[in-house]
């Protein structure tokens, strides 16, 4: 409502304003509106200046917004995923900063653009995920009437080592420090381990490279339930064991029915 105010407040400090700012916040904002607002006094170079105060403390400040074009999604256009570098997938494709941009152009022609698509981007052959800069949207299929707030955007491609899994049967329990002068009985006496890693790496593990057993360390006679704990190579990684605890039983070894 005004385009000046009086500062108050020691001279020296007043000599250093050079003017004030007024902070708009427009965002989400469709439509005009009016807002009161505190002034910032500032120097020559921007930096607020302390001990000093507007008068008025506060503009009515009012705000006319036109609606330009609307906004459409971007759909990223990805070619060759399904030539990528052996063992390796597609995981997602992310459009940046933005996943939408501002159409604009007559309301009839507007209705009919339900999105916009990016020139491809060819993967094939990817091993690794890439930021992809400047790639073009494409504008072949839009009327000519439309117009796009911008001509390019980011493309984060994102890939991984493809992960597989292989099941191991009836692999045995093994039992780490078992104290002396007990017996051992474990139920069950096996159990199932399922892998997963590369291809190359689970379908080449040896059964016999896969320990899993029970720590009996501190464990006394007695009916017990225990977590199983397992090693495996490090190319791998185990994704289950089934089942996950296993039931002790220790006794005294001289334990006998005799009198």
């Amino acid at each position: 409502e005004s385009d000046e105010i009086t500062v108050v407040g020691p001279v020296r400090s007043i000599q250093q304003v050079d003017h004030a700012e007024l902070e708009i916040q427009i965002d989400g904002r469709t439509s005009g509106f009016t807002e009161s607002i505190e002034p910032t006094l500032v120097d020559e170079d921007g930096n607020e200046v302390a001990g000093v105060q507007s008068q008025p403390e506060q503009l009515s400040v009012t705000v006319s917004l036109d609606v330009r074009g609307q906004v459409r999604t971007v759909i990223p256009v990805i070619v060759g995923d399904d030539a990528l570098e052996p063992g390796y997938e597609l995981v997602d494709t992310t459009v940046l900063p933005s996943d939408e941009v501002v159409v604009d152009g007559p309301d009839e022609d507007l209705t009919g653009v339900f999105f916009v698509t990016t020139e491809p981007v060819d993967v094939s052959g990817w091993s690794e995920s890439t930021v992809v800069r400047d790639v073009e949207l494409d504008q072949s299929r839009l009327p000519d009437s439309i117009e796009l707030e911008t001509e390019t955007v980011h493309v984060s491609v994102e890939i991984r080592q493809q992960v597989h899994q292989r099941e191991l049967s009836d692999v045995p329990i093994e039992a780490m420090n078992q104290p002396s002068g007990l017996d051992l009985e474990l139920a069950p006496a096996a159990a199932t381990v399922i892998l997963e890693g590369s291809r190359s790496a689970v379908e080449t593990i040896d059964p016999d490279e896969v320990t899993v057993f029970v720590n009996l360390s501190g464990v006394e006679a007695g009916e017990h339930d225990l977590d199983l704990e397992i090693i495996v190579p490090p190319q791998v990684q185990y994704r289950e064991i089934v089942p996950a605890s296993v039931t002790v039983f220790l006794e005294d070894s001289d334990q006998d029915g005799d009198e």
